[in-house]
């Protein structure tokens, strides 16, 4: 029974280590903070070709596609979806955390808004 709680412990410990993983921390390379002040974070994106990004939270955000956008989006549950955008679109998204893997054989560009404060409903 000791066992088990430890396992749980420690199993909890790495989920919220998890789910707090800064996606510039964990990408440096390729995610750059721009801007950043009390109520945002502007985050700029350079992706290379086929690159991958270990899983990483954002709280909600805008998310302003400068190239086309193909990627592979892994969610902690390991479901498994795509994301197909246009050059030019934006979109929001609320917080979450996930794993990306590009589609593209063409360097990939992103501003990501992220909010400090929780969007209204």
């Amino acid at each position: 029974m000791k066992g088990l709680l430890v396992a749980a412990t420690l199993f909890a410990g790495m989920t919220v280590t998890l789910r707090a993983q800064d996606v510039t921390k964990v990408s440096p390379s390729e995610y750059k903070v721009e801007f950043e002040n009390d109520q945002i974070r502007i985050i700029r994106v350079k992706r290379a070709p086929h690159s991958k990004v270990p899983m990483h939270s954002h709280p909600d955000h805008v998310v302003m596609a400068l190239t086309p956008l193909e990627q592979k989006v892994t969610m902690p549950e390991c479901k498994i979806t795509e994301a197909h955008r246009k050059a030019g679109e934006a979109f929001f998204s609320k917080g979450l955390t996930h794993a990306e893997e590009s589609l593209s054989d063409k360097p990939v560009g992103v501003v990501l808004v992220e909010l400090k404060t929780p969007a209204k409903q």
